[in-house]
Order: C-alpha cells, then sequence, then structure tokens
C-alpha cells in the first residue's frame, strides 16, 4: 500500500515518500511478506508483517521508487537487534539469530538411550556453557550467547543419559524457554540413564552453569541384601 512505500522511502532517507508496484522477477530468500504499515513508522522492519515468505513467491515482488532528493537521514529501526534477550524474540522480529562457535571446553555430553552417551547410537551431542531454550531441526538456541548452533544432534523429549565435568551444573525443564518442572545434576557426574529420577525423555530446555564443587555429605550409606537379583543399578 501506499503508507507501506512511504515508510520505505522515509527510512532510506527520501522524506517526501513514493510509490510501490508489484513487479516480479527477485531471487533468493524472501525476508518479509504480507508488509502493512501504518504510515507512523520510521523503519519497514516495526511495521505489521510476517517473517519469510508466506504462502508468496518472486511474481509477488513489490518495487518502490522514492520521490524526491535524498537527504540522508535514514529511519531508524524501534526494535534493533540489541534490544531483545531471548532467541524466540529476536526471530519473531524477523532477525536471523547468530550462528554459536562449538564449545571446547565445559562440555556436556548427552545421549538419547541409557548408557554412555558417548557412543549412543540413536543421537549424541555436546553442548557447552548457556541457556538453551529450545531444540529442533538439528539447531540448539542459546539465549544466553542469542545465537543458534548448527548441526546439533540435540532432541526435546529424547534425553536419557549425560555425562557431566568437573565445575559445572546442569538443570533441566520439562518445557521448553525453562518452563515447567526441573531438575539440576552437579559434575562431575556420570548418569547413564535419567529414568532413576524418573526424568527420561522429558527435557525440552536446560541451562548449562559453571558451579564450585560440592562439599562432601555427612550422609551415611547403608548397603543392604537384596531378596532378588537385581537387572539394573542407578
Amino acid at each position: 500500500g501506499p503508507k507501506t512505500s512511504d515508510v520505505i522511502c522515509r527510512g532510506l532517507g527520501y522524506p517526501e515518500g513514493g510509490v510501490g508496484k508489484v513487479k516480479g522477477g527477485g531471487t533468493g530468500a524472501i525476508w518479509l511478506s504480507r508488509v502493512n504499515c501504518k504510515g507512523t513508522e520510521h523503519d519497514i522492519g516495526d511495521c505489521p508483517r510476517r517473517c519469510g515468505g508466506d504462502q508468496c513467491t518472486h511474481a509477488n515482488d513489490v518495487g518502490v521508487c522514492c520521490s524526491g532528493f535524498r537527504l540522508g537521514v535514514v529511519g531508524k529501526r524501534e526494535n534493533r537487534r540489541e534490544s531483545f534477550a531471548t532467541i524466540r524474540s529476536l526471530e519473531a522480529h524477523c532477525y536471523h539469530p547468530d550462528l554459536c562457535q562449538p564449545a571446547l571446553d565445559h562440555q556436556v555430553v548427552f545421549g538419547a538411550s541409557n548408557g554412555n552417551p558417548n557412543h549412543d547410537k540413536v543421537w549424541s551431542a555436546k553442548l557447552g556453557l548457556g541457556e538453551w531454550s529450545s531444540f529442533g531441526n538439528r539447531k540448539c538456541a542459546s539465549d544466553s550467547d542469542m545465537c543458534v548452533l548448527n548441526n546439533c544432534n540435540f532432541r526435546d523429549n529424547e534425553l536419557s543419559s549425560m555425562y557431566i565435568p568437573e565445575g559445572v551444573k546442569v538443570t533441566l525443564y520439562t518445557g521448553k524457554y525453562f518452563k515447567g518442572r526441573s531438575i539440576t545434576y552437579f559434575g562431575p557426574r556420570n548418569i547413564d540413564s535419567l529414568s532413576w529420577d524418573s526424568w527420561d525423555d522429558k527435557t525440552k530446555s536446560l541451562k548449562i552453569l559453571g558451579a564450585d564443587r560440592l562439599e562432601r555429605s555427612n550422609y551415611v550409606m547403608r548397603v543392604y541384601r537384596a531378596s532378588a537379583t537385581l537387572t539394573s543399578m542407578p
């Protein structure tokens, strides 16, 4: 619409606005679709819109012709990248998050099956320190570093084992974005089966944080003879 064209042109430094027309012929990714500016915005990024090509093709591409002289005063987006604190809110405003660099230390190893997660045949994943808010499509989102780790094998609702190094604690959540019930484990600890805590296949988000070494417990462990053969141990 004409208001959308005016916002685009003003954002480019043409205060007189402009006119848009469906031209088609574009190539590459479609970043925005169904843009419907009210005319009061300073940048197209603040207009009502859909991210990506929502039932659109390049045949729907619109070209804009701006009027007057370019004064050089460009629009400034209100919802800037640095104003967001979560990957979910960043993507909701059509920003693409940065890519995380794989961690080189303090790695926690996760696995889908009981046993050693380093040799899991279903999937195994290594994640470093961070607040990992969601998983899916081989991407793991870190809200603490505002980045996404590509080629990440972690799948929510499938975690069954993990190895935690010393100096690290892991908090698991039953919901995405650190919602729902939670449980915390301190390293160093090798957990071959989360089923002992009734926590297998329940994790949808998690936090990996630095932790001081826990003091030795004063509890006394007593061992009893079983009345039947044990098939497995925690």
